[in-house]
């Protein structure tokens, strides 16, 4: 039996929405735990790297 497409962003999405931590550091967590699953890395690198883009995407602002 074949596998369904799976929509990367959706299964984002709905990682996100089912992880409840709260504020700035919680959002921050789960986008680290989420993307760290999904691309089979390290925690650590997986953080460095949102880390980084969180600062570029504030500086924009």
């Amino acid at each position: 039996m074949p596998i369904p497409s799976l929509n990367i962003q959706q299964i984002v999405y709905k990682l996100l929405s089912m992880i409840n931590f709260h504020g700035r550091k919680g959002e921050e967590a789960t986008k680290t735990l989420v993307s760290t699953s999904l691309h089979n890395d390290s925690v650590e690198k997986r953080f460095q790297s949102l880390q980084r883009i969180t600062t570029n995407s504030e500086e924009l602002r």
